[in-house]
């Protein structure tokens, strides 16, 4: 009895009660606020986000659909000058060429192939930042022309470099490393439509480009002309449009095959060193009197055997790189 009067005598005032509540209230408003004030930030930080690469995407999207507008546009131009394009003066295929390279500074070349194995084009160095350095070409050098052609040796090519003034200051001639007729651009370039091929590697300059392509009207054989242009182009757009300092944008095929990025390069670790492969006498024998092989990769078939923008990659590529 006694104890439950002392505990009878503990009370708790109204004005206790009264702060109690008041403080629970606020805590409990303020929280309710902070929540709701997180998620609305939030959701407008991700729509704030999903506008900027709804934009990006669409700048891409355009970009993409003016590059392949203008190339094929410029193609069917050019075979339209079937006459002129049969002159025996190089310099007015040249003139053309650079005409319609300066007029689109996107595209990479401008190019005609013939069915006696016969290629001249005309490379511009402007096109990209890194051109020059993968043909080799000074910072005086404005055009790069190549001619292809056949003869008893082989393949053979040569390159002049000019300047923008077309001054020769340098002429060089060495073995091709292809026959124009083997490409696919020449293959498959008919008359009446622009041929388009998928991303792959421009050599030797190992550039990652597309071409397009369309047969010349003629009457002296299957001749086609075409324009390359670069993915470094995307490139550059990617990384002009980048939605944030940490973000990354990377352009796929439908096919899924990634073609650009806003990546600089595309970082692969070095090879592992390998031993040298003791040959037997009748092993070297055959090698040496064997021809040169050609090999080609698949394009989707990760990580054995696939292209990032082009370029060959995964472990079969690897594997040939190191017995190369």
């Amino acid at each position: 009895m006694r104890a439950w009067t002392l505990f009878s005598n503990k009370r708790i005032s109204i004005k206790t009660i009264v702060v109690s509540l008041l403080v629970f209230i606020t805590l409990m408003t303020s929280s309710i606020a902070i929540g709701l004030q997180y998620y609305h930030s939030k959701e407008m930080a991700r729509e704030q986000a999903r506008t900027k690469y709804q934009m990006l995407a669409e700048s891409v999207s355009d970009a993409v659909t003016d590059v392949s507008d203008d190339a094929i546009t410029t193609v069917k131009y050019l075979s339209h000058l079937g006459t002129i394009l049969h002159s025996p003066s190089k310099d007015v295929i040249r003139s053309i060429f650079t005409n319609v390279l300066k007029d689109n500074p996107s595209f990479y070349s401008a190019f005609i192939g013939t069915e006696k194995n016969y290629a001249y084009i005309v490379i511009n160095l402007d096109s990209m930042s890194d051109v020059r350095r993968k043909n080799n070409a000074l910072k005086q050098d404005r055009w790069l022309i190549i001619e292809r052609s056949a003869d008893s040796e082989g393949m053979k090519q040569y390159d002049y470099f000019y300047d923008a003034d077309f001054n020769l200051r340098k002429k060089i001639k060495r073995n091709a490393f292809y026959s124009p007729t083997l490409r696919p651009w020449y293959k498959n370039a008919k008359r009446g439509s622009v041929f388009r091929s998928e991303p792959y590697l421009f050599l030797p300059e190992e550039v990652t480009g597309i071409t397009y392509s369309t047969e010349v009207p003629s009457d002296k054989g299957k001749i086609v002309v075409g324009i390359d242009f670069t993915l470094s182009h995307f490139n550059k757009l990617l990384q002009e449009n980048n939605v944030s300092d940490g973000s990354q944008n990377f352009l796929y095929l439908p096919s899924g095959e990634l073609v650009a990025s806003s990546e600089p390069s595309f970082g692969q670790l070095p090879l592992p060193p390998s031993k040298p492969l003791v040959l037997t006498p009748e092993e070297q024998k055959l090698i040496d009197d064997t021809h040169i092989l050609r090999v080609s990769n698949k394009d989707n078939w990760a990580p054995i055997d696939f292209t990032i923008s082009g370029r060959p990659a995964g472990l079969i590529p690897d594997l040939l790189y190191m017995v190369s």
